[in-house]
């Protein structure tokens, strides 16, 4: 299950990326649908079912929301990682931080290999966490596949208990309905 995780996110990178989003709600309807055939693909021959035309189109607007709520909560955790840099002083306003954008977010990280600025430093450490990875090779001299598997595995618990809370709600307000 895990490999089909990883296929369906690396789906989403690659589309996210060849259409310049940073969130799968961003997609135009055409992108969105292409992403859930992908999905669906991956699961089928994954799995070795065969999912209908008609679910996927049914379920695109609903698996959509699943694909950008894996993302936000992926990115608050980095964000977390890498508070320091995200968070902007503000001045005569009754809060005394604020966080930037995931948009200024992604700008400072594409500037930060241009940038000899110490405040980089950050981002190129995060950077080197990815950098000559290959997730498919056990390296015993390299915990940072293991860290990343474990960053995943908490995403996809995380998504399973927000997709139960959000089949619990579709029920409640069915019956509400």
């Amino acid at each position: 299950m895990r490999d089909l995780a990883v296929a369906i996110d690396n789906t989403l990178r690659s589309v996210l990326t060849q259409e310049h989003k940073t969130h799968a709600l961003e997609l135009d309807e055409a992108a969105k649908g292409q992403l859930c055939s992908d999905a669906a693909k991956i699961i089928s021959e994954g799995l070795n079912v065969n999912i209908p035309v008609e679910l996927i189109i049914g379920e695109r607007s609903r698996a959509i929301v699943f694909f950008g709520i894996k993302e936000a909560y992926v990115y608050r955790d980095w964000q977390q990682a890498i508070g320091d840099l995200l968070l902007v002083d503000l001045v005569g306003a009754p809060r005394r931080f604020d966080v930037r954008g995931y948009d200024r977010f992604e700008t400072l990280f594409l500037d930060s290999h241009e940038s000899e600025e110490t405040s980089f430093r950050w981002i190129r450490r995060l950077d080197a966490v990815f950098a000559g990875l290959e997730p498919d090779k056990d390296d015993v001299f390299d915990a940072r596949r293991d860290q990343l598997k474990r960053v995943l595995e908490a995403s996809l618990r995380l998504q399973e208990v927000l997709e139960k809370k959000i089949n619990q709600y579709s029920k409640l307000t069915a019956r509400v309905i």
